[in-house]
């Protein structure tokens, strides 16, 4: 008996491969809470080869940026030997390995393949282990294995500021792309609120006839670190406190489904500024 449950005998297959399936129990002070069921199907830890599953998958013309997406956990790899796991997409004329490791897992990983060179045809999904005799048993759990359309998400960042009336200070702006496709012909504009005032920017702004607007061209998948700094000027006079809320709008050409990111009302705070005059005794 282990904190995990009870070890039995491990059935074998005949072609040498051990299967197993047990409950996890989770011990807890009111008692152990009941668990989940777990299978894995391992080779003899004698014996060398392959073992693998396999799933057709059908691309249809109509689907966008088509992606293959999965979670998988592996144990029993090594470098030293070879033992590990691999992914293969099979058509009728050919075989692609599109990803292969032989590092163990410490949790749950995440891979995802372009099937763009697929649409409109059926392939075949294969997830091989492979066990080198002599070395420890290699496993490998599957989670999550989807097939759809992956998307574009472009953001932008900033942090609020505290100014005072009439001060000129910088807004730094973060753009990026955290999708998992391009982002094609990404456009950002801002409309100021009455009283702030456009100084300049780093890089400047490609028009200001209706508002600021900066044309960034395409944005890779998983883009980061595009700055855009902002000079303004706080309005010097008015009701204090007041907090003003100028408005950044990002829009892209490619089709996109998260937008709530794609805007950002930055928040600048002039508050009521406290002046202490010292009194002199003459």
């Amino acid at each position: 008996m282990t904190s995990l449950g009870y070890w039995l005998n491990l059935a074998v297959g005949p072609d040498g491969c051990s299967h197993a399936a047990w409950f996890v129990v989770v011990p807890s002070f009111t008692g152990n809470q009941p668990g989940e069921l777990q299978y894995a199907r391992q080779l003899s830890a004698n014996l060398t080869g392959d073992a693998a599953v396999s799933q057709s998958l059908t691309i249809p013309l109509t689907m966008t940026s088509p992606t293959f997406s999965l979670f998988y956990q592996l144990g029993g790899a090594s470098p030293l030997n070879g033992a590990g796991f691999a992914v293969e997409l099979q058509t009728i004329t050919s075989t692609q390995m599109v990803y292969s490791t032989t590092a163990e897992t410490l949790s749950w990983e995440h891979l995802s393949f372009d099937l763009d060179a697929w649409v409109g045809n059926t392939i075949t999904a294969t997830f091989r282990t492979h066990q080198v005799a002599g070395g420890a048993p290699v496993w490998a759990l599957l989670d999550d294995v989807t097939l759809g359309s992956i998307y574009p998400d472009v953001y932008v960042q900033a942090d609020a500021k505290t100014v005072r009336p009439g001060e000129v200070f910088t807004s730094t702006l973060w753009v990026g792309n955290q999708g998992g496709v391009l982002a094609g012909g990404v456009a950002l504009s801002a409309k100021l609120p009455a009283g702030l005032s456009f100084v300049l920017s780093s890089p400047d702004p490609d028009s200001q006839t209706k508002g600021l607007q900066w044309t960034l061209g395409d944005l890779p998948t998983k883009c980061q670190g595009i700055v855009i700094q902002v000079v303004l000027q706080a309005p010097r006079y008015g009701a204090v406190p007041q907090t003003l809320q100028p408005v950044f709008s990002l829009s892209t050409t490619s089709r996109e489904i998260e937008t709530a990111n794609n805007t950002l009302a930055l928040t600048i705070i002039i508050p009521l500024f406290t002046l202490w005059i010292p009194l002199i005794k003459r």
